[in-house]
């Protein structure tokens, strides 16, 4: 009978969290198929970094890493080079590309690095374990004798107190 009521509350909870339109968090798509979607919709440079800014900007659940933030910065950066005529467009968007593929080249680099020391320090710790094999505790039986002990009881009212010596 437990079972069904627990089934039953269940599904309540389950079609209450439908009906309230709850949505569960998403991963944001990587940066690079951001960039490739918004440079196939916009043809204006200007255009495509509001794009690529609004579309990484609408998870607001998941914290930039360092490496997009960089790219954000170095986007902002050509978009002001833009607007001033310092560069053309095209030659921003080939800048932000190159960018963003030499992030990407250091971001695997970096965790390719912290995999490295993570399985170095792995292989250091089985070693030190396999070293210092530890002995297994032991365990040994005490033998005790009982121990006569006296106790004497003493009413008071309706308390009785009880005193017990070895």
């Amino acid at each position: 009978m437990t079972k069904k009521i627990c089934f039953i509350l269940m599904m309540v909870f389950c079609l209450a969290g439908c009906i309230t339109g709850q949505q569960y968090a998403t991963m944001p798509p990587p940066v690079s198929q951001i960039q490739g979607q918004c440079m196939a919709m916009f043809h204006g440079f200007l255009d495509q970094t509001t794009c690529i800014h609004g579309n990484i900007s609408s998870y607001p659940h998941a914290q930039p890493n360092p490496f997009t933030q960089e790219y954000i910065a170095y986007m902002h950066s050509l978009s002001e080079k833009v607007k001033a005529k310092k560069i053309s467009g095209d030659d921003a968007r080939v800048e932000l590309i190159q960018r963003l593929n030499n992030l990407r080249q250091r971001q695997n680099r970096e965790f390719a690095q912290q995999e490295a020391l993570s399985n170095q320090r792995a292989a250091q710790v089985q070693q030190i374990l396999k070293q210092n094999k530890i002995k297994p505790l032991e365990l040994y039986e005490m033998k005790t004798t009982p121990v006569p002990t006296q106790t004497n009881c003493y009413v008071y009212g309706n308390q009785v107190n009880c005193l017990s010596q070895n």
